[in-house]
């Protein structure tokens, strides 16, 4: 019998918050439809890559 593994939910909701955040500073900083969802798409870009990475070297590592 296999005991199933519980992992912890901060970092989904870590990376949800974040995502929120990204949203949120766009929609107040910019006017239109195209920069708003050309900014939350930049920023949102570079917040996967860092997770990525990290994701990435910790796999090496172990």
């Amino acid at each position: 019998m296999t005991v199933a593994r519980t992992y912890p939910r901060w970092p989904f909701f870590a990376v949800l918050l974040a995502v929120a955040f990204i949203a949120i500073g766009s929609l107040a900083a910019f006017d239109t439809a195209p920069e708003i969802w050309q900014h939350i798409t930049r920023y949102t870009a570079r917040l996967s890559f860092l997770i990525f990475v990290t994701v990435f070297a910790s796999g090496a590592l172990a």
